[in-house]
């Protein structure tokens, strides 16, 4: 149990060029210290998020978590475990 809890969250907004102008707003939380680490990582994320559809994304979502979750480099920091981990939740819950 954590006896000092400052609890934080980390925004993301995936935006789309739609006329309707449609967003994706997903976040993922901490216990304080460390917010600014997930911050980084879902940044880090954004490569390999920018530039794709929705529909492609939302027409195999297995497919698309294994992209951001796969990659080569980012991998060896998660994806199963800590910051890159809380960084990919956030962008899978603005997808959804």
């Amino acid at each position: 149990m954590n006896t000092a809890p400052d609890y934080s969250a980390t925004y993301v907004v995936l935006r789309t060029d739609r006329s309707d102008g449609l967003a994706g707003h997903g976040l993922t939380f901490t216990i304080g210290r460390g917010n600014e680490i997930v911050v980084a990582a879902a940044n880090a994320l954004r490569p390999l998020i920018v530039g794709q559809t929705l529909e492609r994304i939302a027409s195999d979502m297995g497919a698309f978590w294994r992209q951001i979750t796969g990659d080569s480099q980012l991998r060896w920091i998660g994806p199963e475990k800590g910051a890159i981990h809380l960084a990919t939740a956030a962008v899978v819950n603005a997808v959804w």
